[in-house]
């Protein structure tokens, strides 16, 4: 990688990070978590982004990511953040600290028993459909019935796994009072969630390089930023 690409990462991850720090201001909230998606980038881009001080990335496809997990330090903290496929959660249980996008019994049943051979418990998250789209993953946000019984799946039976908080991905729209309105149904889950079951769910992961500022609005504590540190891939 050239002198010149390094220094771009490096300007991306200052400038990115100053406006997390200046909006978290503006809005009188707690500065959120920046988490770095490195799907598709090479392990020379990561490492750049480690030198900068990152230490924790997110990727979304499995082969890909063990291959970097493989080649980069021991200290970073991966988080899985991609479609779950049922013969691949071996995978993310062996090589993985953190998966966002639970979303199934099943899943949560079957990662917690390969965590449980892994001697680790794996922090969780449960990926709310707020925008009800049929094409996205997810527990739609109005089965209130079923987003109870993976919680308490995962609670009551899942030992191996800790349940941190809840995730999601926004219908494309450059509104920002249509995202800041999606983001509000997220924590507002949250907040029941955390009254019903008296849970100290602290993560909201939410909030993607289009649409910061109103994540950090309706109080994410994680960013899931890709191109704006990494650049187009």
């Amino acid at each position: 990688m050239s002198q010149e690409k390094r220094s771009q990462i490096a300007q991306n991850l200052l400038s990115i990070h100053q406006e997390i720090k200046s909006l978290s201001r503006q809005y009188e909230v707690s500065e959120p978590v920046l988490l770095p998606v490195s799907k598709k980038q090479s392990v020379t881009k990561i490492l750049d982004a480690y030198k900068c001080g990152e230490r924790q990335f997110a990727e979304s496809y499995f082969q890909e990511a063990v291959e970097k997990i493989k080649a980069l330090p021991e200290d970073i903290i991966w988080h899985y953040i991609g479609h779950i496929q049922s013969n691949k959660l071996k995978v993310i249980a062996e090589h993985f600290d953190w998966i966002h996008t639970l979303a199934s019994r099943s899943h949560a049943k079957k990662l917690n028993r390969y965590c449980q051979q892994c001697e680790k418990v794996m922090n969780v998250c449960i990926q709310i459909n707020v925008d009800q789209e049929p094409q996205k993953s997810g527990i739609d946000i109005i089965q209130s019935e079923e987003i109870n019984v993976m919680v308490n799946e995962i609670i009551d039976n899942c030992p191996s796994l800790q349940l941190k908080g809840l995730m999601c991905i926004l219908a494309h729209t450059d509104n920002y009072d249509k995202q800041l309105a999606s983001f509000l149904q997220l924590r507002t889950l949250q907040d029941e969630l955390k009254a019903r079951y008296g849970l100290s769910l602290d993560t909201l992961s939410m909030g993607m390089s289009a649409d910061i500022s109103a994540a950090i609005a309706a109080g994410s504590t994680i960013l899931r930023v890709g191109q704006a540190v990494f650049g187009a891939r």
